[in-house]
């Protein structure tokens, strides 16, 4: 078989830059708080933990009243196969909230930045979901834990997270007997950002350029068993799976995944090699107020380990997975269909 038998060519954005990012006038931020400022007064009672869909319509209608150009531009982005997004000076809330050391996000305490993330997400024609092992609300806090020492999660912080996808060992569209789909996307709300511990990722059709056709061709193979993220707890199975799917999406993760076979074995030494190059690698140098949109299927991630410092101010996002239909899920429960299996 010749090795052009073996090859695939993602999906590459219209754009040759890895970031597309989207900067919101200040004078437009302003009309955007004030159209959004009735979603605030009530976040507490009637927040998206209890049904995410009627603040996706409201965030939606704010931000198209007071920033239309910022929607036409998600929207630009979204059918651009674009796999990284940043918006920049959305409004924020006077004050940035305390690290949710404990875990869970103070809808309250970042009422604004919840907003911001839903128009985004709504925008982008997603809806949030959660899993029922990971967490209890659509939002989720990226940021330390004590009790999470030497975890590679998202509440850890001395043990770095070596690159990979969200969820890398679940169905890419379609859901499984006793597992829903991966998240297409994730979407981050920046509370407080680490200078020093920027967010880093690299997109897959770079990653699909340092590698040979042989590569491509045997990570397109179910020969990798993936472990759950160590963040669900019990009663989690290994699955097999395979790296890169033919549309050019992939699945990865270096910390949780082993090759089943010894060229699967070696492709993944092979990864790591190259994803240890500098070059590779796109840092976005975050701030408060950013959102940041990684397509999960068509861009890897990571983080490197840190010491907190436990005073508040540590780094602290507030994430949400995202998918095109929630109807694609596993519900447990048909009253909340946004919270999957």
């Amino acid at each position: 078989m010749s090795q052009t038998a073996f090859a695939i060519v993602p999906p590459r954005p219209a754009s040759d830059a890895d970031i597309h990012w989207s900067f919101v006038p200040q004078q437009a931020a302003h009309r955007f708080a004030r159209f959004s400022a009735p979603m605030k007064r009530t976040i507490g009672e009637q927040g998206p933990g209890l049904d995410p869909h009627p603040w996706l319509a409201r965030a939606l209608l704010a931000a198209q009243s007071a920033l239309p150009s910022l929607t036409r531009s998600l929207g630009h982005a979204r059918a651009a196969l674009q796999s990284v997004i940043v918006v920049r000076g959305l409004p924020v809330d006077p004050s940035p909230p305390a690290t949710a050391y404990g875990g869970a996000v103070d809808p309250a305490a970042s009422s604004q930045s919840i907003i911001n993330l839903h128009a985004a997400a709504a925008a982008l024609g997603l809806y949030p979901i959660a899993y029922a092992g990971e967490s209890a609300s659509i939002l989720h806090a990226v940021c330390p834990v004590r009790a999470a020492l030497g975890e590679t999660s998202s509440h850890g912080f001395d043990t770095a997270l070596p690159f990979h996808t969200d969820y890398a060992d679940r169905p890419i569209d379609v859901a499984e007997a006793d597992q829903s789909p991966a998240a297409a996307a994730l979407i981050f709300a920046v509370e407080h950002a680490e200078p020093a511990i920027p967010m880093e990722c690299i997109t897959l059709w770079r990653l699909l350029g340092a590698l040979t056709p042989e590569q491509i061709h045997i990570g397109r193979q179910a020969e990798f068993a993936v472990r759950p993220p160590a963040i669900f707890r019990g009663g989690q199975v290994t699955r097999t799976r395979r790296l890169f799917l033919a549309d050019g999406r992939c699945r990865l993760n270096l910390g949780r995944m082993t090759g089943i076979t010894a060229r699967a074995a070696r492709l993944l030494d092979d990864l790591r090699t190259i994803l240890a190059d500098d070059a590779m690698v796109t840092r976005i140098p975050v701030r408060r107020g950013d959102i940041v949109v990684i397509d999960n299927q068509r861009a890897i991630h990571r983080r490197a380990a840190f010491t907190p410092r436990w005073d508040g101010t540590d780094r602290y996002f507030i994430r949400m997975s995202m998918v095109p239909d929630p109807a694609r899920g596993i519900a447990i429960d048909s009253s909340r269909p946004w919270i999957w299996s």
